[in-house]
């Protein structure tokens, strides 16, 4: 994946998840908004639309109650006459559906006239063959007028209509009565005129039988054009309505005269999820409207989406202008590093990056122009500490040396490409073994020169004395003649007769240890004289005589003992004795790779400080 992906990623994965989180929490945002803003809305036109239709309603009413006191006061209306009046109130008011009258005390016949069509229809009880005793019964029970809606069809003389009844009374006894009736489309018309039309809405009864509807809440709520005469309960019931929906309804009926209710999403079935309600004081009835959550939102989705479009096309510019700006800032300065580094891979070091200005890429070019001329030096740093390590290599002894009644095995181990500890053994023809451990000061290349110059001058000085510590002093003088100042070793030279088992040493700034067989701990044999190349001096040998089959000599430089742990705990020389004690029944390389483990061991993951030396000799049986 190349850094111009990245950077397009790194861009526009935070922003993609930002536009989503906005967009989100803007449409949570715009809805409520916009169901409140619909509730409102709602809430003023059921408000206006009830008190116009209550004026309309009442405007009806008072046609019937004007025509009930008409027709009293007069002492005999001939049955023309009154079927006369009916037509002109008919065809007066295109708002009115029928007019009923009646002069029977005992609700046995009437004259109906309605509108059917273009025409007015006049017709009497005998021709509906329909009794309105029913209507009479509550006249006579209520004495005074009331609205009777489709539910109560029975007293309507079979027509699908509400009607408004007012009693013909005389000396208070209901000699016959008149009704104003409304059809469907009479309330549909009156609808349109308070400003219901193509807005769904019903018309109930506090029982809450359905008294009017437009065709849409019709169709809406039973999938009828009519649902007129049925319990709106009922019908909210069957169409999917929660019965806590239906419930917190009829609370709010009994106790406020308007109020508009908000349903949760999934409770409503086919129902408007937000419905604003109105009592009709002149009848008591309740004008119902309400809206589908779709139809409120709608628009505000299509608002939000819109706005989510102008801010990817905002959001898209700024990713444009950002890839272009980090082309010129970023990627471009970078491909020029890049290319300078690759050429002077090829061996080409002449090349320049040559970057202006100030910016963390132009001091990273900068840096690498400068470099660049050393690259050839590092190089043959590199190669000569390549050749020191392999010269260092090859001065190690093949080990273990199997001599005359004593076997000595090695390591070294150093903590840089090359070291300044040293091990060496070897035998002579007369049966004795002799074996060595330097430590230079320091390590790297300067260490590792005067370990090999060390170890050359006591080779030869093995070769022409006899006595290990002529052999020691010798080289001390050469090694102090060629050294420089600084620069010195401590060393332990050793040699052991296998006939007598007999140890001569000399301990040059180092001690050496010796276990006898059977013995608890190691004997500790202290430097008899300075480190090599301080001064020139003559170095004394210590002599331990017979030695026996199982004794061991130990020579460990100080990055045995002096290594730390994570917790920057040391070793410590005690420790090391202790664990070669138990190693001492092992062959002496397996003791020696034992002691090894053992400092790793403690160390952990940690590495070495310094270098690491550890020699081991064990008498034999002769």
């Amino acid at each position: 994946m190349g850094l111009r992906t990245k950077i397009l990623l790194t861009i526009v994965g935070p922003l993609t998840v930002l536009l989503a989180f906005f967009t989100i929490m803007d449409l949570r945002s715009s809805r409520k908004e916009a169901i409140d803003a619909a509730s409102t809305a709602l809430e003023d036109q059921v408000r206006v639309a009830a008190s116009q239709l209550d004026g309309l309603l009442l405007r009806m009413s008072q046609i019937a109650e004007t025509s009930s006191i008409a027709i009293r006061d007069a002492s005999e209306w001939p049955e023309d006459e009154l079927r006369e009046l009916g037509a002109k109130l008919v065809e007066s008011d295109p708002d009115v559906f029928g007019f009923a009258i009646s002069r029977d005390p005992e609700g046995e016949s009437f004259q109906l006239i309605y509108r059917d069509g273009e025409r007015v229809v006049m017709k009497g009880s005998a021709e509906s063959g329909d009794s309105i005793q029913p209507l009479y019964e509550r006249l006579e029970q209520e004495g005074t007028a009331f609205w009777a809606g489709p539910h109560e069809g029975e007293l309507l003389s079979g027509h699908d209509a509400a009607a408004h009844v007012v009693p013909i009374l005389s000396q208070d006894k209901v000699e016959g009565g008149v009704a104003i009736i409304l059809d469907p489309t009479s309330f549909r018309k009156i609808a349109s005129r308070v400003g219901l039309d193509g807005t769904p809405w019903l018309i109930m009864s506090e029982e809450g039988n359905i008294v009017a509807s437009s065709e849409t809440t019709a169709l809406r709520l039973a999938d009828s054009k009519s649902i007129r005469g049925r319990n709106l309960f009922d019908v909210l019931d069957e169409g999917g309505v929660s019965a806590s929906e239906i419930k917190k309804l009829r609370s709010n009926l009994e106790d406020q005269d308007i109020f508009v209710q908000i349903a949760k999403e999934g409770n409503v079935g086919s129902a408007p999820q937000v419905a604003a309600i109105a009592r009709l004081k002149g009848t008591s009835w309740f004008l119902i409207t309400g809206e589908p959550i779709e139809k409120i939102i709608g628009p505000v989705y299509d608002l939000v989406v819109g706005r989510t479009i102008s801010d990817v096309i905002l959001m898209l510019a700024a990713i444009v202008i950002v890839q272009i700006g980090a082309w010129f800032t970023v990627l471009r300065p970078l491909r020029r590093i890049v290319g300078v580094v690759d050429l002077a891979a090829r061996g080409k070091r002449l090349v320049r990056a040559d970057l202006p200005g100030k910016d963390e890429i132009a001091v990273l070019g900068r840096t690498i122009d400068e470099a660049l001329p050393r690259l050839d030096e590092l190089a043959t740093t590199r190669a000569a500490m390549e050749n020191a390590r392999l010269i260092q290599d090859s001065l190690i002894p093949t080990t273990p040396c199997n001599g005359l009644g004593v076997v000595v095995a090695g390591r070294v181990e150093p903590c840089d490409e090359t070291g300044g500890d040293y091990f060496d053994h070897s035998t002579f023809p007369d049966g004795r073994t002799f074996f060595t451990l330097g430590d230079a000061t320091g390590h790297g290349l300067p260490a590792a020169i005067l370990v090999a110059t060390a170890r050359a001058y006591v080779r030869s000085a093995v070769r022409r004395h006899e006595s290990m510590s002529d052999t020691v002093t010798e080289a001390n003088e050469r090694l102090f003649e060629d050294s420089p100042p600084g620069l010195f070793m401590v060393m332990v030279h050793a040699c052991i007769d296998g006939e007598s088992g007999d140890l001569e040493i000399v301990s040059a700034g180092q001690p050496a240890w010796v276990l006898r067989k059977g013995e608890d701990a190691f004997t500790t044999i202290t430097a008899s004289g300075i480190p090599l190349g301080i001064a020139t001096t003559t170095f004394e040998s210590r002599r331990i005589d017979g030695l026996g089959p199982g004794d061991v000599v130990l020579l460990a430089s100080d990055g045995a003992w002096e290594v730390r742990n994570d917790r920057n705990e040391m070793l410590g020389i005690e420790a090391v004795l202790e664990r070669a004690r138990e190693l001492a029944d092992l062959e002496p390389m397996q003791q020696v790779d034992g002691l090894f483990q053992f400092v790793h061991d403690f160390a952990g993951e940690r590495p070495l400080d310094d270098d690491c030396t550890i020699v081991i000799a064990r008498i034999e049986d002769r």
